[in-house]
């Protein structure tokens, strides 16, 4: 039987558009691109787990309008079980609109809708599922997350917690259960650790105060275009980015993209400390196809690209 991970996360609609220049001002500027797409953390892990052979199962909240159908029955059709989406039929689906220019930097515009009465009954009823393992996505509200780690700790599921885009959540050791890995961003690590990850030296100075103040068996620091780390409580394993610089994505995808290749790998070969290369395999695949929902590689695919790259062989 495959592996349960239930997912808690935001899910939304995207609209993503492609511009020469950000706008500044006052006046019109037209975009070279649009796209379409379901978004927000949830949304996106569920379905890059679910791609890379886990048995996905996602809890979220929609509007009952047509994004929001669009969005559940995009995600159904990657194998994502959706029975744990629940529906505000007074709110619009949650939506964020971005405008990226030609170098990368983005301009976000986000509207609340139906994510603002997610609540702790949504949650407990996923709960009903008997995952595994769960994903909590740290870009919910704060009580939302309280009450995703709580449910955990209560049927003693494993979490792998995605602090990056931290809503402000604070650990709390002594009441939290065991992370069996935090995924963090250089942002977060400053944040929570009070050390800024510029260098190897400084990046395992700051794990390791993280781990005096979390209890978590992995620490993973997404980097993004440097590359990723990960500490085990002793030694830390640094992998270079793979992703070619002129490949610009939507960096959700991609966040999405090396966390749940990270976490499949993990589960099946049992060594976090080689996983973290199926990470950044991951997010370069990602980085250069087109889509969304569709750029996320499946188990096969992603060991054909390492192949193919030669990811690895000079180790």
């Amino acid at each position: 039987m495959l592996r349960r991970i239930l997912t808690v996360g935001n899910s939304m609609f995207t609209i993503h558009t492609g511009v020469d220049d950000l706008p500044s001002g006052e006046g019109e500027i037209r975009a070279s691109r649009c796209s379409f797409a379901p978004g927000g953390a949830g949304a996106l892990v569920s379905v890059a787990l679910s791609r890379g052979g886990l048995d996905s199962v996602l809890c979220s909240k929609l509007g009952g309008d047509m994004n929001g159908s669009l969005i559940r029955q995009t995600i159904s059709d990657a194998g994502v079980d959706t029975r744990f989406i629940s529906i505000d039929t007074r709110r619009k689906t949650s939506t964020v609109i971005i405008a990226s220019d030609t170098e990368g930097k983005m301009s976000k515009m986000r509207y609340e809708g139906a994510i603002s009465s997610f609540s702790s009954d949504d949650i407990e009823d996923a709960f009903t599922c008997y995952p595994d393992y769960s994903y909590i996505c740290g870009d919910m509200a704060i009580p939302r997350i309280e009450d995703a780690l709580e449910f955990s700790k209560q049927q003693d599921i494993p979490v792998f917690y995605d602090a990056r885009k931290n809503n402000g959540f604070r650990f709390n050791k002594e009441n939290m259960p065991v992370i069996e890995m935090l995924i963090v961003g250089p942002k977060e690590v400053e944040q929570l650790s009070g050390i800024a990850p510029l260098d190897i030296q400084t990046c395992f100075d700051a794990v390791i105060k993280l781990s005096v103040q979390i209890k978590a068996k992995y620490f993973a620091v997404d980097l993004g275009c440097r590359g990723s780390a990960i500490y085990d409580g002793k030694t830390m394993q640094v992998e270079r980015s793979y992703t070619d610089p002129a490949d610009i994505a939507d960096p959700s995808k991609l966040s999405a993209a090396f966390s749940s290749a990270l976490i499949c790998d993990y589960l099946s070969s049992h060594d976090a400390m080689s996983a973290i290369r199926h990470g950044e395999a991951a997010r370069a695949y990602c980085a250069s196809k087109d889509g969304t929902v569709s750029a996320f590689p499946t188990k096969e695919e992603l060991e054909n690209y390492i192949i193919r790259q030669g990811i690895g062989k000079d180790d």
